[in-house]
């Protein structure tokens, strides 16, 4: 584990290959068992780094001792699937889970809310991610009863709306 000042920052082209890895290490830390085995073995950190340079200007990465520990991806406008509209969304957050528990996810949270326009804020969250679940409530999202499936390699993932009403 890295030791040093915490630095939340907008990513450049040159975080990609880390940022890639620690979207890697974050699925292999926190899915086994809630997705299936066949998708977690197609995963690897190159195509990671490849799709996140797409996302450098709606995202900020946390970083400790230079090292990428968690990042979280947004957009100003949530997608059609979105059950609130208008809307904005967070697409991704991850802490890798040795530096989970610090506040490191809710100060990305918080950065990314305040880039967005919309006063609804929507994510979704893979059912059964409980710590997940429990993190979002805790900043003041809430299960709208709204539910996607995605069909992967291996079967399928059902991830659950959640909001955050701004004031």
């Amino acid at each position: 584990m890295k030791t040093g000042e915490l630095i939340i920052r907008e990513p450049t082209n040159d975080d990609c290959p880390s940022w890639g890895q620690a979207h890697y290490q974050a699925w292999m830390e926190t899915y086994p068992g809630l997705v299936p085995p066949e998708l977690l073995k197609e995963l690897s950190s190159e195509p990671s780094a490849a799709r996140l340079a797409e996302a450098l200007s709606r995202s900020f990465i946390a970083t400790i001792g230079g090292m990428v520990v968690g990042f979280v991806i947004y957009s100003p406008i949530s997608g059609d699937y979105v059950s609130m509209q208008p809307s904005s969304e967070i697409k991704a957050l991850y802490v890798l889970r040795d530096y989970q528990n610090r506040g490191i996810g809710k100060a990305m949270i918080e950065r990314a809310i305040a880039c967005l326009p919309e006063k609804d804020i929507a994510l979704f969250v893979l059912k059964g991610n409980d710590k997940a679940v429990s993190f979002y409530q805790h900043l003041g999202f809430s299960f709208t009863g709204k539910f996607v499936v995605q069909h992967v390699t291996g079967g399928h993932l059902e991830e659950l709306e959640m909001v955050y009403h701004r004031p």
